[in-house]
């Protein structure tokens, strides 16, 4: 393969071209029968905002079994066992300057039985979001993070506006679902 580094849209990205249907595994993650996804990792793609599909591959093979993916990219394994330990391929087509190409990253999953107890929680959403509202209007924010596996019975989870608390302010209103 080739390697080099271009400029799209002021942007620097590293391009790596190879004739290979599934590029080398440079990374690898370990993940549990709980897993809070496997990211993409093409962000430079999808701020082009011209890609047209998105898919994962095992071991170069079209992925089968309950998956789902985000607008993003993000898998994530329904119920994750030792069968789904491999390597996996994200592949985003995207269209530019008239041409079609496939954006490719691979990753290695192995699998763990013992859970991860998380040290802080993980944001899965939102992950920078800005949400305008007009003064007098309502809006809907959704959060959703993984916890991990804890001692405690009880998790406090809570929003804040600029770092202050939301039941500082009387004129928004908290409900959870779990």
């Amino acid at each position: 393969g080739v390697t080099g580094v271009t400029r799209v849209t002021g942007e620097t990205i590293r391009l790596s071209v190879s004739s290979e249907k599934c590029p080398e595994v440079h990374e690898n993650k370990r993940i549990t029968a709980v897993n809070e996804g496997v990211p993409c990792k093409q962000t430079e793609i999808f701020n082009l905002k011209t890609t047209t599909n998105t898919r994962w591959m095992k071991e170069c093979k079209p992925l089968q079994g309950s998956i789902s993916i985000d607008e993003r990219g993000l898998m994530r394994l329904n119920g994750a066992s030792e069968s789904d330990a491999g390597n996996y391929t994200c592949m985003v087509d995207v269209t530019f300057n008239g041409r079609k190409f496939t954006a490719a990253r691979s990753i290695r999953l192995t699998f763990s039985k013992i859970p991860v107890v998380a040290d802080k929680p993980n944001v899965i959403y939102p992950q920078q979001e800005v949400v305008m509202v007009k003064e007098g209007m309502a809006a809907e924010l959704k959060c959703k993070a993984y916890i991990g596996l804890t001692e405690e019975n009880d998790t406090y989870m809570y929003w804040t506006v600029d770092n202050i608390s939301t039941e500082d302010f009387t004129q928004l209103n908290d409900s959870w679902v779990s």
